[in-house]
């Protein structure tokens, strides 16, 4: 990963993993908060609370600049006239 920072403003570089790990077709991430108190012994707190947000739309590299099939971010999913907001997120219960 490269981070930059050009003339107007930051951006950050990194590869894209052509083949991700999906869940029904679709691409995901994980969002769990953890501590780490100490390294030496390690002392790691995890947050009792995690989530897994969702594309709406199926994984495919036909269409790189989809952004509903390769971006899990709220706020860009949100535009997706397929979202089916019940499915686009599981939450730890």
């Amino acid at each position: 990963m490269t981070y930059c920072c050009g003339g107007t403003g930051q951006f950050v570089v990194q590869k894209y993993i052509e083949n991700p790990l999906l869940i029904g077709g679709k691409k995901f991430d994980i969002r769990q908060w953890v501590y780490i108190q100490d390294y030496n012994p390690p002392k790691i707190w995890f947050y009792d609370e995690c989530y897994i947000r969702f594309c709406a739309d199926d994984y495919s590299l036909d269409n790189i600049s989809n952004r509903f099939q390769h971006l899990t971010n709220n706020s860009i999913q949100k535009y997706n006239k397929n979202l089916v907001v019940d499915k686009s997120m599981w939450e730890k219960s």
